[in-house]
């Protein structure tokens, strides 16, 4: 796991919107995604768009790596590589993560509402907690995940695979579920399914 989180201070340590301190070992582990391009998204951020550019990085390999608590809102992340990624409270709202793999990452807390993840592999993943408000997950495989207490309220779950996966205390009111496979799954005290 490389800690991201040891490696920079967000803009709020230097109290000066949009700046990010990095090290150089961040290359290392990220070589599809530059400090430029994070520091450009901060700034988008945290402007509005007035500054700045949004991440939009296809292919980005982001396995092991720790972003835990960052911002990575309206990111364009498709097919990204987030294997075994510490993703702890990380907010991914709106971002686009189609077909991105996540397998095995603890996003226990995460915010993936409004987010596009169509076809995304989560196979055994920790999502304890995790909101996926208004999200597309059409086609997405959750099986053996960790989708306790999860909110899926208002999302495309259509032709998602949550085989044994814990879903318990989870909440889909309002998903759309045509096709969904719950085969399995712990479905103690799970709302809006039907």
């Amino acid at each position: 796991m490389f800690p991201l989180n040891e490696i920079y201070d967000t803009y709020a340590a230097n109290n000066l919107p949009g700046r990010l301190s990095f090290s150089n070992q961040i290359l290392k582990h990220m070589p599809a995604i530059s400090i430029e391009d994070l520091r450009a998204h901060s700034t988008w951020l945290h402007t509005n768009g007035a500054e700045g550019q949004a991440l939009h990085v296809s292919n980005a390999e982001l396995a092991e790596v720790d972003l835990t608590g960052r911002n990575l809102a309206k990111a364009k992340l498709p097919i990204a590589d987030l294997s075994r990624a510490k993703l702890i409270g990380t907010n991914f709202e709106g971002a686009d993560l189609t077909n991105a793999t996540l397998i095995g990452a603890d996003c226990s807390g995460a915010t993936f509402s409004k987010a596009q993840l169509a076809n995304a592999d989560c196979t055994g993943a920790d999502m304890d907690g995790t909101q996926f408000l208004g999200a597309i997950l059409t086609q997405a495989n959750f099986s053996e995940a960790d989708c306790s207490g999860a909110q899926f309220d208002g999302a495309d779950v259509t032709g998602a695979n949550f085989s044994n996966a814990d879903l318990a205390g989870a909440d889909f009111t309002g998903a759309r579920q045509e096709n969904a496979d719950f085969s399995g799954a712990d479905l103690t005290d799970t709302r809006g399914l039907g």
